[in-house]
């Protein structure tokens, strides 16, 4: 051991996440876990059924009040059903 008591780790990378979550590939799109990619997958049969019209991933939303900008949030998936809701 050094001095300081400081142990390098051998290796930096991959950095495990806190809740232990996998990076998932699906159709070249990089989700943030397996559970994430497989409603990806479900909306895509989903789609293909004729269930829903569309659907998006990684929506920025912004929240305003009075013309200010008070926070936002990226979504998961923004979906839109047949009868536009």
């Amino acid at each position: 051991m050094k001095r300081g008591g400081f142990l390098k780790r051998k290796t930096w990378w991959p950095r495990s996440n806190k809740f232990g979550n996998v990076l998932t590939d699906y159709k070249g799109a990089i989700y943030d876990s397996k559970a994430e990619a497989m409603y990806a997958m479900w909306l895509d049969s989903e789609q293909r059924k004729g269930r829903i019209k569309s659907w998006k991933r990684q929506v920025y939303v912004p929240f305003k009040v009075n013309g200010e900008l008070i926070c936002s949030y990226n979504c998961d998936f923004e979906v839109t059903f047949k009868d536009n809701h």
